[in-house]
């Protein structure tokens, strides 16, 4: 089975498979719906050039940030890549926190009418028109997606809103009636709450060092506006505030660090629906946490390895 490794963000995946990487052959598919896009790397929490030359990342820095980008899109390239790895003889690893990616890379896409623009724009004029209108709508019709998707997500609720209004059903309740292929185990990392989330104000101050806002800065200069669903992201949503004088540099930071505690939080809750393998890294030292993480994905790979 190819593992599926799962966890909140700043609960340390990529650390540990970089460290994995120097006792399995390994190449690493991403299950991250913002690292695939360019330019946008400090934000996001992406891999560093000299980490994906040891250790191959795939679907990272594989659209702009104004490219359209789908799940079924995600599926077909995270299958093509699966397919190259383990033609190489080496295993491949899924690893990312968007739960979305995971769950159709698993179940398969669900029997829904695909994209239709009429209706798309009736929802994107409704937004216009009164803004959180379409949260409300969402909450109302199928409250499962709503308590999953950021409240900015305007892309994804649009989508769920979308198959209803085609359907007359609940894409999460059409979705859930699929089960999950053999062919994948999930494996969750977790942490304790405390721990989390000071892992999470460490890395969010670490963001602001390294260049959030300048990277925000660049990334507006290109022409990239602050409506486009990639600048909705945690992180750069803020620094946009920030930038136009909205807020200060301090509350930016802090809103950013509670956004992501919240979306930690909905990531820890989604994950829960796997009846998977969990690794508590809270009480681990790094070399036993890679330890345990090795031992386990040779037992989900079992005898395709060797």
């Amino acid at each position: 089975m190819i593992p599926v490794i799962l966890g909140p963000t700043a609960v340390g995946k990529t650390a540990l498979l970089l460290k994995l990487a120097m006792r399995l052959p390994i190449e690493v598919v991403s299950v991250d719906s913002r690292q695939i896009y360019r330019h946008m790397d400090v934000g996001t929490a992406k891999p560093t050039k000299s980490e994906r030359e040891s250790l191959r990342h795939w679907l990272i820095d594989i659209r702009d940030p104004d490219e359209d980008f789908d799940v079924k899109t995600f599926r077909e390239l995270a299958l093509e890549a699966i397919e190259d790895i383990t033609s190489r003889g080496k295993i491949p690893v899924l690893a990312g926190g968007t739960g979305l990616y995971a769950e159709v890379l698993m179940k398969g896409l669900a029997n829904v009418p695909g994209r239709n623009e009429s209706v798309r724009e009736a929802l994107a004029e409704l937004e216009r028109a009164s803004p959180g209108s379409l949260r409300k709508i969402l909450k109302a019709i199928d409250s499962k997606a709503y308590g999953r998707l950021h409240e900015n997500d305007l892309k994804r609720s649009i989508r769920y809103l979308e198959a209803f209004f085609l359907t007359g059903r609940a894409l999460s309740e059409v979705q859930n009636e699929k089960v999950i292929s053999d062919r994948f185990k999930v494996i969750v990392l977790n942490r304790s709450r405390s721990e989390l989330h000071r892992r999470i104000e460490s890395r969010v101050e670490e963001m602001y060092r390294q260049g959030l806002m300048e990277e925000t800065r660049e990334l507006l200069a290109m022409g990239y506006t602050a409506n486009i669903n990639a600048l909705k992201t945690i992180g750069y949503a803020e620094m946009v505030q920030c930038i136009r004088g909205l807020i200060s540099s301090q509350e930016a930071l802090e809103k950013i660090k509670c956004n992501t505690r919240r979306y930690a939080r909905r990531q820890i809750i989604w994950f829960r629906r796997y009846s998977g393998l969990e690794i508590d890294l809270s009480n681990l030292t790094e070399s036993c946490a890679v330890s345990t993480l090795e031992r386990t994905i040779l037992l989900v790979w079992g005898g395709n390895y060797g």
